[in-house]
């Protein structure tokens, strides 16, 4: 286009051809940093299940990621966060707290993660709590896993920022959520270890006090 760029037909399809080529970068800017969030929510299931594993073969965690926990009482953190995650606390049908996922984690990454097609019964049912033995569905499996590695490591589970410490994380997650679930997820914490609540966890009873 070298000769016509200086007439008007030339400066018309030159604009146009720039027109095309940003968008197209800006296509493949997208396609690329959506690229990255899928590898990073997948990546964070695939670190929780890689510390769950070895805690059952007796190793315990790296206690820079994880606090201070042996392997046997990250196990009994994991079980109780993911049940946290997977049983509906309502007093009505809903569904369970793993599928409510950051809106940058569910959109990018929505073909990894399980929708149920009903609703579980409510919290003060025979069957109340719904653990990950109970949980056949893949997906619904893997979001409870994401949900646990962002509320228990410490680095970031899901944007490129940088660390976010797990208290400030647990409350971006947990302020909005039904306070029985909360209010169950604080007596199982009673069994944990103290040094570890103080180290790594937020208070729950500062969200709870804002119910009542």
């Amino acid at each position: 286009m070298t000769d016509g760029v200086h007439t008007v037909d030339g400066a018309r399809q030159c604009q146009r051809l720039r027109s095309q080529s940003a968008a197209l970068e800006g296509t493949l800017d997208r396609a690329f940093a959506t690229k990255l969030k899928v590898i990073a929510v997948t990546r964070a299931v695939e670190r929780m299940e890689t510390v769950i594993d070895r805690a059952i073969g007796g190793h315990d965690p790296d206690n820079r990621i994880w606090g201070p926990l042996s392997a046997s009482e990250f196990l009994i953190v994991v079980q109780d966060v993911t049940t946290w995650a997977l049983s509906n606390f309502e007093c009505f049908c809903a569904r369970p707290e793993a599928e409510n996922l950051p809106t940058g984690v569910r959109i990018v990454a929505d073909f990894y993660f399980t929708i149920m097609p009903r609703h579980l019964p409510p919290f003060d049912s025979a069957f109340s709590v719904r653990t990950l033995r109970k949980t056949p569905e893949p997906g619904l499996r893997a979001a409870a896993l994401w949900k646990a590695e962002a509320l228990l490591a410490k680095q970031e589970a899901y944007t490129r920022v940088e660390t976010v410490e797990p208290p400030a994380r647990q409350w971006r997650l947990l302020k909005r959520r039904t306070p029985t679930g909360l209010y169950w997820l604080l007596q199982q914490m009673a069994a944990w270890p103290r040094r570890y609540t103080r180290h790594q966890w937020m208070d729950l009873n500062s969200i709870l006090v804002l119910y009542r």
